[in-house]
C-alpha cells in the first residue's frame, strides 16, 4: 500500500476515534499524570531494548554473525528511532539489517537474524495471550479472544515449522542470470539461512524464552501507562487486549500503526469496562512513551554511530 494511502487511513481512523471522545475529559485525565510512574515506564521501555538486543545477539551468533553487544544495543535504538519516522512499523528492522550487514559483511545472515528476532517475538506474544486467555477470567465481551489467539498461535507455529524445513543453499561465486533465476536463488539462500536455525535449537529455545520475558514486559508497559495516568486497568486486562492491538498495529495499512492501534485499544479495552477516553489514552500513551524512549536512545545512538562508524567487520567483545 502506498504511503499516501496509509496516511489517509491513519488520519481517517484517528479522526474517527477522536470524534467519539470527550476531549475535555481526556485533557483532564492527562493533568492527573503521575511523574514517578512516568519515569518507571520509560525505564522499563529502555530496559526492554537491552533485553531485545541480547536476544538478537543469540540469533545472530547462531548464523555466525558475531557483533559486540553494545553495538547491537546501539543499532536497536537506531532501529526503534527510525520505526517512528518511516512509513511502516518494520522500517527500523531494515535499518538494523543495514547496520549489521555493513559491520559484518554478511547480508543474508544479518537479514535473517532480524527476521528471526521479529518472528520469535510475535510467536511469544501470541503464545502468552493464548495462555492468558485460558488461565485468567475473561469477560463475556472478550471471550472471542480465546479462539482468536489459539488460531493465530497454530498458524504462526505452522509457519515457523515450514520455514525451518527449508534447505541450505550455498552462495555461488557466479550469480545466476535472469530475474527469475535470481529470485529463486536468493529466495533459497535466505530461506536456507532461516532453516539453519534447526541446527541451533538451544539458541532458538533461548531466543523464545527471552521473547516471552520481553513480551511480558511489553504488556506491563501498557499497565504502567495506565498507572501513570491513574487509569484503573488490571494487568490481566492488558494481557488479554494488548497482544491483539499490537498485532493490528503491525498490519501494513497505516503509517506506523497510527489510527489502527488506537482503534484497536478502544474496541478491546472498552469491552473490559474502561471508557473510550481511558482506552485511547493507554493506547496512544504507550505509543508516545515508546517514541520518547526511542528519541532519547536514538539520538545518543546516532551520535555514537557517527563517532564510531562500523565499516569493518566487528569482533566479539
Amino acid at each position: 500500500m502506498k504511503p499516501r494511502v496509509r496516511a489517509l487511513v491513519s488520519i481517517a481512523l484517528l479522526a474517527l476515534v477522536l470524534w467519539r471522545l470527550d476531549l475535555g475529559r481526556t485533557l483532564e485525565m492527562l493533568r492527573s499524570l503521575e511523574f514517578g510512574w512516568l519515569v518507571l515506564t520509560l525505564a522499563v521501555i529502555v530496559a526492554g531494548v537491552f533485553w531485545s538486543a541480547w536476544k538478537w545477539r543469540i540469533l545472530a551468533a547462531a548464523l555466525s554473525v558475531r557483533c559486540p553487544y553494545f553495538h547491537l544495543v546501539r543499532w536497536y535504538f537506531i532501529g526503534s528511532f527510525f520505526n517512528h519516522f518511516l512509513p511502516t512499523t518494520v522500517g527500523g528492522d531494515a535499518v538494523r539489517v543495514t547496520l549489521m550487514s555493513r559491520s559484518s559483511g554478511q547480508i543474508p545472515a544479518s537479514l535473517c537474524s532480524v527476521l528471526a528476532e521479529r518472528l520469535t517475538g510475535i510467536i511469544a506474544l501470541v503464545g502468552i495471550a493464548a495462555a492468558g486467555a485460558w488461565l485468567v477470567p475473561v469477560p463475556a465481551e472478550l471471550r472471542f479472544l480465546t479462539l482468536t489467539y489459539l488460531m493465530l498461535l497454530l498458524a504462526l507455529l505452522a509457519g515457523g515449522f515450514w520455514l525451518l524445513r527449508g534447505r541450505h543453499v550455498p552462495a555461488k561465486l557466479e550469480k545466476p542470470a535472469g530475474w527469475k533465476a535470481k529470485a529463486r536463488y536468493y529466495g533459497g539462500l535466505y530461506a536456507g539461512q532461516i532453516a539453519s536455525y534447526r541446527n541451533h535449537r538451544p539458541a532458538l529455545a533461548g531466543a523464545l524464552l527471552l521473547s516471552i520475558g520481553f513480551q511480558l514486559v511489553a504488556i506491563t508497559v501498557g499497565y504502567l501507562v495506565g498507572r501513570t495516568l491513574q487509569i484503573p486497568v488490571s494487568w490481566s486486562t492488558c494481557l488479554l487486549c494488548i497482544p491483539l492491538a499490537t498485532l493490528a498495529a503491525l498490519l501494513p495499512v497505516s503509517i506506523n500503526g497510527i489510527g489502527v492501534r488506537e482503534t484497536a485499544y478502544v474496541a478491546l479495552f472498552t469491552r473490559s469496562g474502561l471508557s473510550s477516553e481511558q482506552a485511547f489514552l493507554i493506547g496512544f500513551g504507550t505509543f508516545v512513551f515508546v517514541l520518547l524512549a526511542s528519541l532519547v536512545g536514538g539520538t545518543l545512538a546516532l551520535w555514537s554511530e557517527k563517532e564510531q562508524p562500523g565499516g569493518a567487520p566487528a569482533k566479539e567483545d
